[in-house]
């Protein structure tokens, strides 16, 4: 999914009329929110690509439903940063250069550490919080679902920071690359099982009120992705 020269002509909407087989069925949400979830799982599964296109009319009829919903739904997923929005193609799955990747990565280096420090103590109701989003990964099915918790589980910890600022920028730096997190889950299983290990350590470690040790199994955590993406 790196991207690491000019890409190849997008592929066709048949690829996502596949991977969103079923979609109009069996749900009680809002239009809108149903395609939004497709979709999203769809990204972060893997089933659609990066650089596919992905035309509001051709999903309107997949999905059965006029192009207003389809609309904002990729919206939504602009503002997360897992499709790009372009005037005359429509929507495309975003795709990050090596070089995004490495300057997230290395950006939240720099930022969670210090979001951690602020942290801790940190409240009972938001180690709570952490525990539950902690267990529900222990069952998560699928590589898209375990990576948005995953996401959900360190941004529950970072509100305890009380810097709104910066839980909103670790979370702008998080969201574009969810896809790829989900990308190295679904190319190393093995990963899954640390990930899980080192969320108990980092519980543990707050639990401790061990700031340094907390500090320390992040910036190890943050290893993973870049470890099967080869970055720097």
């Amino acid at each position: 999914m790196i991207s690491g020269k000019e890409s190849e002509p997008s592929p066709r909407i048949d690829l996502v009329g596949a991977a969103l087989e079923g979609a109009d069925k069996g749900t009680r949400q809002t239009v809108q929110k149903r395609v939004l979830h497709r979709l999203r799982a769809a990204i972060l599964n893997g089933q659609i690509g990066a650089g596919t296109r992905l035309v509001q009319s051709d999903l309107a009829r997949v999905f059965n439903v006029s192009t207003t919903p389809i609309r904002e739904a990729l919206r939504h997923l602009e503002a997360e940063g897992l499709v790009e929005i372009d005037a005359y193609r429509g929507g495309v799955v975003r795709t990050l250069s090596r070089e995004e990747l490495e300057e997230i990565y290395n950006l939240r280096a720099l930022i969670e550490p210090e979001s951690l420090r602020r942290a801790v103590p940190v409240p009972k109701a938001v180690l709570d919080a952490a525990v539950r989003i902690h267990e529900q990964m222990m069952s998560a099915e699928t590589s898209g679902e375990f990576a948005t918790l995953n996401q959900e589980f360190h941004l529950t910890l970072h509100q305890a920071s009380g810097s709104r600022l910066l839980v909103k920028m670790i979370g702008l730096l998080m969201d574009p690359a969810v896809a790829y997190v989900s990308a190295s889950l679904r190319a190393r299983a093995e990963l899954w099982q640390r990930s899980v290990d080192e969320h108990s350590e980092l519980l543990d470690a707050l639990r401790r009120d061990d700031v340094e040790a907390a500090v320390s199994i992040q910036l190890k955590h943050l290893q993973m992705p870049r470890e099967v993406l080869e970055l720097e």
